[in-house]
């Protein structure tokens, strides 16, 4: 959990984080309701504050972090856990809720990269805080040192 988080004001990121129908995103000019949800997390992430840090090159050199394509993983109501904050504080929607991770001794897109991300999400569904977890699916290529005992696959027919 990171302290990072979006600039800008609450009203504004409210409108870029409304859901649209799709009549409604056509009539405003998007392709599709999808469209208009992506541009709205790509202006978010334009001003989020870990990604403009990172850029600059300020913190975290040399890790790496996936696409971020979910909404906002903080901060939902205490009281209706499928909205934004409502208190007073009204705090704006941000990723607090990071995975970086460092890539090996390859670099991205090489296939024989130390570490592979597959899919880069956030659990929306899970309601019991403010945060929404994420969760990444990635692989780890790593060598054995010498004398190191190899891992035995498993033999779906053996018996015990």
């Amino acid at each position: 959990d990171f302290n990072y988080r979006v600039h800008g004001n609450r009203a504004i990121v409210d409108r870029l984080l409304a859901r649209r129908e799709e009549a409604e995103a056509r009539a405003a000019g998007w392709a599709s309701a999808d469209e208009c949800a992506r541009e709205g997390l790509r202006v978010l992430l334009r001003n989020d504050q870990l990604t403009l840090q990172r850029r600059s090159g300020a913190v975290f050199r040399g890790l790496v972090e996936g696409e971020i394509s979910f909404r906002p993983t903080y901060k939902f109501d205490s009281k209706r856990r499928d909205v934004y904050d409502q208190s007073e504080k009204a705090r704006i929607p941000a990723w607090t809720d990071r995975i970086l991770f460092a890539p090996g001794r390859a670099t991205e897109p090489d296939p024989d990269t130390a570490v592979q991300l597959h899919a880069y999400d956030s659990i929306a569904s899970l309601t019991t805080s403010d945060h929404r977890p994420v969760v990444a699916d990635l692989s780890v290529r790593y060598e054995l040192g010498a004398g190191a005992a190899r891992p035995q696959a498993a033999d779906a027919d053996a018996k015990a």
